[in-house]
Protein backbone atom coordinates (compact mmCIF):
# COMPACT_ATOMS: atom_id res chain seq x y z
CA UNK A 1 0.00 0.00 0.00
CA UNK A 2 1.66 3.78 -0.64
CA UNK A 3 2.22 6.22 1.57
CA UNK A 4 -0.33 8.39 -0.40
CA UNK A 5 -3.26 5.57 -0.10
CA UNK A 6 -2.29 5.18 3.61
CA UNK A 7 -2.82 8.92 4.19
CA UNK A 8 -6.32 8.50 2.19
CA UNK A 9 -7.46 5.66 4.38
CA UNK A 10 -6.19 7.48 7.53
CA UNK A 11 -8.13 10.71 6.69
CA UNK A 12 -11.41 8.32 6.34
CA UNK A 13 -10.84 6.92 9.67
CA UNK A 14 -10.64 10.19 11.03
CA UNK A 15 -13.59 11.32 9.15
CA UNK A 16 -15.57 8.36 10.56
CA UNK A 17 -14.69 8.89 13.94
CA UNK A 18 -15.28 12.74 13.44
CA UNK A 19 -19.04 11.60 12.03
CA UNK A 20 -19.89 9.38 15.35
CA UNK A 21 -18.64 11.98 17.86
CA UNK A 22 -20.65 14.49 15.89
CA UNK A 23 -23.73 12.54 15.63
CA UNK A 24 -22.91 11.72 19.68
CA UNK A 25 -23.19 15.39 20.73
CA UNK A 26 -25.85 16.23 18.41
CA UNK A 27 -27.92 13.24 20.15
CA UNK A 28 -26.78 14.01 23.54
CA UNK A 29 -27.76 17.47 23.58
CA UNK A 30 -30.59 16.99 22.24
CA UNK A 31 -32.68 14.28 24.36
CA UNK A 32 -30.49 14.79 27.83
CA UNK A 33 -30.35 18.67 27.59
CA UNK A 34 -33.37 20.31 24.93
CA UNK A 35 -35.81 17.61 25.66
CA UNK A 36 -35.88 18.92 29.00
CA UNK A 37 -37.77 22.20 28.21
CA UNK A 38 -40.19 20.35 26.12
CA UNK A 39 -41.17 17.82 28.64
CA UNK A 40 -41.31 20.96 31.65
CA UNK A 41 -45.21 21.48 31.13
CA UNK A 42 -46.97 18.32 30.16
CA UNK A 43 -45.29 16.80 33.06
CA UNK A 44 -45.94 19.33 35.68
CA UNK A 45 -49.54 19.50 33.96
CA UNK A 46 -50.15 15.53 34.01
CA UNK A 47 -48.11 14.38 37.76
CA UNK A 48 -48.88 18.30 39.40
CA UNK A 49 -45.61 18.68 40.34
CA UNK A 50 -43.77 21.98 40.52
CA UNK A 51 -41.26 23.53 38.36
CA UNK A 52 -38.43 23.86 41.15
CA UNK A 53 -38.85 20.40 41.63
CA UNK A 54 -38.60 19.43 37.87
CA UNK A 55 -35.83 21.82 37.86
CA UNK A 56 -34.06 20.25 40.40
CA UNK A 57 -33.94 16.84 38.27
CA UNK A 58 -31.82 18.55 35.29
CA UNK A 59 -29.75 20.45 37.80
CA UNK A 60 -28.49 16.75 39.54
CA UNK A 61 -27.87 15.26 36.37
CA UNK A 62 -25.73 18.39 35.21
CA UNK A 63 -23.87 17.85 38.85
CA UNK A 64 -23.73 14.37 38.35
CA UNK A 65 -21.85 14.98 34.76
CA UNK A 66 -19.79 16.98 35.98
CA UNK A 67 -18.89 15.50 38.92
CA UNK A 68 -17.93 12.36 36.59
CA UNK A 69 -15.72 14.41 34.23
CA UNK A 70 -12.51 13.69 35.42
CA UNK A 71 -12.78 9.80 35.76
CA UNK A 72 -14.42 9.63 32.68
CA UNK A 73 -11.72 12.03 30.93
CA UNK A 74 -9.21 9.67 32.85
CA UNK A 75 -10.36 6.26 31.48
CA UNK A 76 -10.64 7.97 27.49
CA UNK A 77 -6.79 8.52 28.42
CA UNK A 78 -5.94 4.93 29.12
CA UNK A 79 -8.57 2.68 27.22
CA UNK A 80 -9.28 5.05 24.68
CA UNK A 81 -12.84 6.71 23.38
CA UNK A 82 -14.65 3.97 21.61
CA UNK A 83 -15.87 1.61 24.83
CA UNK A 84 -16.54 4.89 26.82
CA UNK A 85 -18.42 6.83 24.22
CA UNK A 86 -20.24 3.27 22.97
CA UNK A 87 -21.22 2.86 26.82
CA UNK A 88 -22.33 6.42 26.56
CA UNK A 89 -25.38 4.93 24.07
CA UNK A 90 -26.91 2.57 25.95
CA UNK A 91 -26.39 4.85 29.68
CA UNK A 92 -28.40 7.76 27.77
CA UNK A 93 -30.95 5.99 26.25
CA UNK A 94 -31.74 3.92 29.76
CA UNK A 95 -32.17 7.44 31.33
CA UNK A 96 -34.22 8.38 29.29
CA UNK A 97 -36.67 4.89 29.27
CA UNK A 98 -36.73 5.38 33.13
CA UNK A 99 -37.62 9.01 33.43
CA UNK A 100 -40.21 8.09 30.83
CA UNK A 101 -41.97 5.57 34.14
CA UNK A 102 -41.41 8.22 36.77
CA UNK A 103 -44.45 7.99 39.06
CA UNK A 104 -42.46 9.32 41.93
CA UNK A 105 -39.91 12.49 42.66
CA UNK A 106 -37.37 9.35 43.43
CA UNK A 107 -37.69 7.82 40.61
CA UNK A 108 -37.74 10.88 38.65
CA UNK A 109 -34.89 12.12 40.19
CA UNK A 110 -32.72 8.19 39.83
CA UNK A 111 -33.53 8.50 35.98
CA UNK A 112 -31.65 12.48 35.93
CA UNK A 113 -28.65 10.47 37.71
CA UNK A 114 -28.73 8.27 35.50
CA UNK A 115 -29.14 10.84 32.38
CA UNK A 116 -26.18 12.45 34.80
CA UNK A 117 -23.65 9.49 33.89
CA UNK A 118 -25.02 9.47 30.32
CA UNK A 119 -24.17 13.42 30.19
CA UNK A 120 -20.25 12.83 31.31
CA UNK A 121 -20.20 9.68 28.21
CA UNK A 122 -21.57 11.58 25.82
CA UNK A 123 -21.27 15.64 25.90
CA UNK A 124 -18.57 17.66 24.39
CA UNK A 125 -16.12 16.83 27.13
CA UNK A 126 -15.58 13.34 25.87
CA UNK A 127 -15.94 13.80 22.08
CA UNK A 128 -12.85 16.34 22.02
CA UNK A 129 -11.09 13.67 24.70
CA UNK A 130 -11.46 11.24 22.02
CA UNK A 131 -10.42 13.70 19.26
CA UNK A 132 -7.25 14.23 21.38
CA UNK A 133 -6.43 10.45 22.39
CA UNK A 134 -7.31 9.49 18.36
CA UNK A 135 -6.36 12.44 16.34
CA UNK A 136 -4.27 15.38 18.13
CA UNK A 137 -2.73 15.78 15.04
CA UNK A 138 -6.29 17.24 13.29
CA UNK A 139 -8.20 18.29 16.44
CA UNK A 140 -9.30 22.01 15.23
CA UNK A 141 -11.19 20.00 12.03
CA UNK A 142 -12.92 17.50 14.24
CA UNK A 143 -13.67 19.97 17.20
CA UNK A 144 -15.26 22.36 14.68
CA UNK A 145 -17.26 19.26 13.35
CA UNK A 146 -18.70 18.40 16.46
CA UNK A 147 -19.35 21.65 18.19
CA UNK A 148 -21.43 22.73 14.64
CA UNK A 149 -23.56 19.72 14.85
CA UNK A 150 -24.06 20.21 18.60
CA UNK A 151 -25.12 23.54 17.44
CA UNK A 152 -28.03 22.09 16.03
CA UNK A 153 -29.20 19.93 18.74
CA UNK A 154 -32.67 22.21 19.80
CA UNK A 155 -33.51 23.01 16.68
CA UNK A 156 -33.67 19.51 15.74
CA UNK A 157 -34.54 18.00 19.30
CA UNK A 158 -37.25 20.55 20.31
CA UNK A 159 -39.59 20.73 17.50
CA UNK A 160 -38.96 17.00 17.29
CA UNK A 161 -40.02 16.28 21.13
CA UNK A 162 -43.24 18.69 20.57
CA UNK A 163 -44.35 16.90 17.70
CA UNK A 164 -44.11 13.00 19.68
CA UNK A 165 -45.93 14.72 22.59
CA UNK A 166 -48.60 15.92 20.77
CA UNK A 167 -48.93 12.42 18.98
CA UNK A 168 -48.63 10.39 21.76
CA UNK A 169 -47.76 11.84 24.82
CA UNK A 170 -44.49 12.59 27.02
CA UNK A 171 -43.95 9.31 28.87
CA UNK A 172 -44.56 7.97 25.10
CA UNK A 173 -42.08 10.79 23.40
CA UNK A 174 -39.39 10.00 26.19
CA UNK A 175 -39.69 6.43 25.20
CA UNK A 176 -39.32 7.07 21.39
CA UNK A 177 -36.48 9.35 21.70
CA UNK A 178 -34.73 6.58 24.05
CA UNK A 179 -34.98 4.19 21.03
CA UNK A 180 -33.64 7.04 18.50
CA UNK A 181 -30.92 8.24 20.51
CA UNK A 182 -29.84 4.65 20.92
CA UNK A 183 -30.24 3.71 17.28
CA UNK A 184 -28.27 6.76 15.76
CA UNK A 185 -25.49 7.01 17.78
CA UNK A 186 -24.66 3.38 18.84
CA UNK A 187 -23.94 1.94 15.24
CA UNK A 188 -21.83 4.93 14.45
CA UNK A 189 -20.16 4.57 17.64
CA UNK A 190 -19.03 0.29 16.65
CA UNK A 191 -18.43 1.12 13.39
CA UNK A 192 -16.75 4.64 13.62
CA UNK A 193 -14.75 4.90 16.51
CA UNK A 194 -11.28 3.57 16.77
CA UNK A 195 -9.85 0.48 18.63
CA UNK A 196 -7.68 0.70 21.98
CA UNK A 197 -5.30 2.77 21.62
CA UNK A 198 -4.80 3.44 17.79
CA UNK A 199 -3.81 7.11 16.91
CA UNK A 200 -4.94 8.03 13.41
CA UNK A 201 -3.37 11.64 13.51
CA UNK A 202 -0.07 11.80 15.75
CA UNK A 203 0.37 15.76 16.68
CA UNK A 204 3.81 16.63 15.19
CA UNK A 205 6.21 16.23 17.23
CA UNK A 206 4.06 13.26 19.04
CA UNK A 207 3.35 13.58 22.50
CA UNK A 208 4.06 10.85 24.74
CA UNK A 209 5.66 7.77 24.16
CA UNK A 210 4.35 6.07 20.97
CA UNK A 211 4.81 1.75 21.19
CA UNK A 212 5.07 -0.41 17.77
CA UNK A 213 1.34 -1.86 17.14
CA UNK A 214 0.89 -4.98 18.85
CA UNK A 215 -1.07 -7.95 17.77
CA UNK A 216 -3.70 -7.29 20.94
CA UNK A 217 -4.11 -3.32 19.55
CA UNK A 218 -5.32 -4.27 16.13
CA UNK A 219 -7.84 -3.81 13.72
CA UNK A 220 -10.23 -6.84 13.40
CA UNK A 221 -7.75 -8.31 10.66
CA UNK A 222 -4.76 -8.37 13.18
CA UNK A 223 -3.15 -5.42 11.49
CA UNK A 224 -3.07 -1.52 12.74
CA UNK A 225 -4.99 1.18 11.10
CA UNK A 226 -2.67 2.61 7.90
CA UNK A 227 -0.16 5.06 8.93
CA UNK A 228 -1.83 4.63 12.57
CA UNK A 229 0.38 3.79 15.82
CA UNK A 230 -0.51 2.47 18.75
CA UNK A 231 0.08 5.15 21.84
CA UNK A 232 0.66 4.34 25.11
CA UNK A 233 -1.96 5.66 28.04
CA UNK A 234 -0.57 8.62 29.79
CA UNK A 235 1.00 8.59 33.06
CA UNK A 236 -1.23 10.19 35.88
CA UNK A 237 1.70 13.22 36.07
CA UNK A 238 0.76 13.94 32.29
CA UNK A 239 -2.10 16.19 33.15
CA UNK A 240 -1.70 18.46 35.90
CA UNK A 241 -3.65 18.43 38.95
CA UNK A 242 -5.45 21.81 40.55
CA UNK A 243 -3.36 21.45 43.65
CA UNK A 244 -0.37 21.61 41.32
CA UNK A 245 -1.09 23.53 38.74
CA UNK A 246 -1.56 27.45 39.16
CA UNK A 247 -2.09 27.86 35.59
CA UNK A 248 -4.71 24.65 35.32
CA UNK A 249 -6.24 26.61 38.38
CA UNK A 250 -6.48 30.16 36.37
CA UNK A 251 -7.69 28.07 33.27
CA UNK A 252 -10.58 27.03 36.01
CA UNK A 253 -11.84 30.18 37.31
CA UNK A 254 -11.95 31.33 33.83
CA UNK A 255 -13.59 28.64 32.28
CA UNK A 256 -16.44 29.17 34.87
CA UNK A 257 -17.00 32.55 34.79
CA UNK A 258 -17.26 32.07 30.49
CA UNK A 259 -19.37 29.55 30.89
CA UNK A 260 -21.75 31.28 33.65
CA UNK A 261 -22.33 33.69 31.04
CA UNK A 262 -23.38 31.34 28.50
CA UNK A 263 -25.90 29.54 30.90
CA UNK A 264 -27.66 33.01 32.37
CA UNK A 265 -27.72 33.54 28.78
CA UNK A 266 -30.12 30.54 28.25
CA UNK A 267 -32.02 30.32 30.76
CA UNK A 268 -32.27 34.78 31.69
CA UNK A 269 -31.85 36.50 28.26
CA UNK A 270 -35.38 36.96 27.04
CA UNK A 271 -36.61 38.00 30.82
CA UNK A 272 -33.65 39.85 30.96
CA UNK A 273 -34.61 41.98 27.60
CA UNK A 274 -38.37 42.19 28.87
CA UNK A 275 -37.77 43.89 32.24
CA UNK A 276 -35.05 46.14 30.32
CA UNK A 277 -37.94 47.84 28.53
CA UNK A 278 -37.86 45.22 25.70
CA UNK A 279 -41.31 44.10 24.37
CA UNK A 280 -41.80 40.04 24.62
CA UNK A 281 -41.95 39.91 20.70
CA UNK A 282 -38.93 41.63 20.28
CA UNK A 283 -37.22 39.99 23.25
CA UNK A 284 -38.11 36.60 21.70
CA UNK A 285 -36.64 37.29 18.05
CA UNK A 286 -33.17 38.98 20.03
CA UNK A 287 -32.75 35.39 21.54
CA UNK A 288 -33.50 33.08 18.63
CA UNK A 289 -30.48 35.33 16.98
CA UNK A 290 -28.22 34.45 19.70
CA UNK A 291 -28.31 30.91 18.60
CA UNK A 292 -27.97 32.45 14.84
CA UNK A 293 -24.72 34.39 16.21
CA UNK A 294 -23.62 31.03 17.79
CA UNK A 295 -23.27 28.95 14.76
CA UNK A 296 -21.45 32.13 12.84
CA UNK A 297 -18.97 32.34 15.39
CA UNK A 298 -18.52 28.70 15.36
CA UNK A 299 -18.20 28.85 11.74
CA UNK A 300 -15.57 31.45 12.25
CA UNK A 301 -13.00 30.00 14.04
CA UNK A 302 -10.61 28.71 11.72
CA UNK A 303 -9.87 32.10 9.68
CA UNK A 304 -9.89 33.60 12.72
CA UNK A 305 -7.77 31.08 15.00
CA UNK A 306 -5.27 31.05 11.91
CA UNK A 307 -3.78 34.87 12.70
CA UNK A 308 -4.48 34.35 16.75
CA UNK A 309 -4.09 31.44 17.84
CA UNK A 310 -5.85 30.03 20.46
CA UNK A 311 -5.23 32.54 23.69
CA UNK A 312 -5.83 35.86 21.84
CA UNK A 313 -8.76 34.00 20.42
CA UNK A 314 -10.03 32.56 23.88
CA UNK A 315 -8.86 36.06 25.58
CA UNK A 316 -10.79 37.91 22.59
CA UNK A 317 -14.01 36.05 23.31
CA UNK A 318 -14.19 36.75 27.10
CA UNK A 319 -13.67 40.37 26.14
CA UNK A 320 -16.43 40.92 23.91
CA UNK A 321 -19.00 39.00 25.85
CA UNK A 322 -17.77 41.37 28.68
CA UNK A 323 -18.17 44.13 26.57
CA UNK A 324 -21.94 43.08 25.38
CA UNK A 325 -23.19 42.19 28.49
CA UNK A 326 -22.52 45.66 29.45
CA UNK A 327 -24.42 47.19 26.55
CA UNK A 328 -27.88 46.76 28.11
CA UNK A 329 -26.84 47.78 31.36
CA UNK A 330 -25.31 51.51 30.16
CA UNK A 331 -27.45 52.62 27.38
CA UNK A 332 -31.13 51.94 27.00
CA UNK A 333 -32.99 49.98 24.31
CA UNK A 334 -32.30 50.66 20.74
CA UNK A 335 -30.29 49.88 17.61
CA UNK A 336 -27.08 48.40 19.66
CA UNK A 337 -29.29 45.49 20.45
CA UNK A 338 -29.00 43.76 17.36
CA UNK A 339 -25.65 44.07 17.78
CA UNK A 340 -24.97 43.20 21.20
CA UNK A 341 -27.13 40.02 20.30
CA UNK A 342 -24.59 39.22 17.72
CA UNK A 343 -21.69 39.56 19.53
CA UNK A 344 -22.87 37.46 22.32
CA UNK A 345 -24.11 34.86 20.03
CA UNK A 346 -20.72 35.01 18.11
CA UNK A 347 -18.06 35.03 20.86
CA UNK A 348 -19.99 32.77 22.90
CA UNK A 349 -20.05 29.96 19.53
CA UNK A 350 -16.31 30.67 18.84
CA UNK A 351 -15.79 30.19 22.80
CA UNK A 352 -16.88 26.44 22.66
CA UNK A 353 -14.29 25.69 19.95
CA UNK A 354 -11.45 27.37 21.10
CA UNK A 355 -11.44 26.19 24.48
CA UNK A 356 -10.61 22.41 24.07
CA UNK A 357 -7.70 23.98 21.90
CA UNK A 358 -6.41 26.28 23.68
CA UNK A 359 -6.78 23.79 26.69
CA UNK A 360 -4.63 21.73 24.19
CA UNK A 361 -2.12 24.14 23.28
CA UNK A 362 -1.37 25.11 26.80
CA UNK A 363 -0.94 21.43 28.65
CA UNK A 364 -0.19 19.46 25.41
CA UNK A 365 -2.83 16.51 24.21
CA UNK A 366 -1.18 13.94 25.85
CA UNK A 367 -3.37 13.14 29.17
CA UNK A 368 -5.80 15.85 27.56
CA UNK A 369 -9.03 13.85 28.70
CA UNK A 370 -7.74 14.14 32.39
CA UNK A 371 -6.94 17.40 32.36
CA UNK A 372 -10.29 18.99 30.53
CA UNK A 373 -11.98 16.84 33.01
CA UNK A 374 -10.48 18.23 36.08
CA UNK A 375 -11.35 21.46 34.42
CA UNK A 376 -15.25 20.66 33.78
CA UNK A 377 -15.31 18.67 37.47
CA UNK A 378 -15.35 22.20 38.51
CA UNK A 379 -16.88 24.08 35.92
CA UNK A 380 -20.10 22.09 35.52
CA UNK A 381 -20.73 21.38 39.12
CA UNK A 382 -20.56 25.07 40.48
CA UNK A 383 -22.18 26.44 36.90
CA UNK A 384 -25.12 24.38 37.21
CA UNK A 385 -26.92 26.34 39.94
CA UNK A 386 -25.97 29.49 38.27
CA UNK A 387 -29.40 30.07 36.59
CA UNK A 388 -30.66 29.99 40.50
CA UNK A 389 -28.10 32.01 41.12
CA UNK A 390 -29.21 35.09 39.06
CA UNK A 391 -32.64 34.23 40.37
CA UNK A 392 -31.96 34.66 43.82
CA UNK A 393 -29.93 38.20 42.63
CA UNK A 394 -33.00 39.44 40.75
CA UNK A 395 -35.32 38.43 43.53
CA UNK A 396 -33.55 40.06 46.10
CA UNK A 397 -32.47 43.34 44.18
CA UNK A 398 -35.95 43.76 41.89
CA UNK A 399 -34.00 44.49 38.53
CA UNK A 400 -31.55 41.93 36.45
CA UNK A 401 -28.48 45.02 36.42
CA UNK A 402 -26.59 43.83 39.46
CA UNK A 403 -26.32 40.24 37.92
CA UNK A 404 -25.46 41.33 34.73
CA UNK A 405 -23.08 43.78 36.13
CA UNK A 406 -21.56 40.53 37.90
CA UNK A 407 -21.52 38.73 34.84
CA UNK A 408 -19.97 41.29 32.96
CA UNK A 409 -17.01 41.74 34.83
CA UNK A 410 -16.44 38.34 36.10
CA UNK A 411 -16.14 37.27 32.37
CA UNK A 412 -13.75 39.83 31.41
CA UNK A 413 -11.78 39.07 34.18
CA UNK A 414 -11.49 35.70 33.14
CA UNK A 415 -9.82 37.53 30.30
CA UNK A 416 -7.12 38.32 32.26
CA UNK A 417 -6.54 35.52 34.39
CA UNK A 418 -6.15 33.15 31.11
CA UNK A 419 -2.23 32.26 31.16
CA UNK A 420 -0.95 32.66 27.56
CA UNK A 421 0.67 29.37 25.58
CA UNK A 422 4.14 29.43 24.89
CA UNK A 423 4.81 29.33 21.82
CA UNK A 424 6.36 26.07 21.08
CA UNK A 425 3.46 24.67 22.48
CA UNK A 426 0.76 26.52 20.00
CA UNK A 427 0.25 24.01 17.43
CA UNK A 428 -3.62 24.58 17.26
CA UNK A 429 -3.33 27.18 14.20
CA UNK A 430 -1.41 25.02 11.53
CA UNK A 431 -3.92 22.22 11.64
CA UNK A 432 -7.13 24.55 11.23
CA UNK A 433 -6.79 24.21 7.32
CA UNK A 434 -4.86 20.99 6.80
Amino acid sequence: MSSSLDAVEVDRAVRRMTVALAVMALATFGTLSFTFSVMLGPMSEDLGWSNALLSAGFTLGSVVGGTLSAAVGRMIDVRGGREVIVAGSFVGAAGMALWSLATTPVTYLLAWMVMGVGMALGFYEPTFATVMRHAPGQRAKAVLAITLAGALASTIWIPLGELLISRGGWRMALLQLAVLYLVLTLPLNLLGLPRRGIVLAPEEPTTGPIAAAAAGEADGDGEAAPDATVSEPPALDASPSMRSSSELRRVTISAVLGYSVTLALGTHLVAFLVVGGRSTGLAAALAAGLGVGKLVGRLGVGMVLRRLGSYRLFFACHVTLGAALAIPILLPPGPLDLAMIAALGIAAGALTVVRPLYVADLFGSHGFGLTFGRINRVNRVITAFIPMVVGAIVTVTGSYTAAWGLLAVGVTVGAFILPPVPKDRSRTAPAVGG
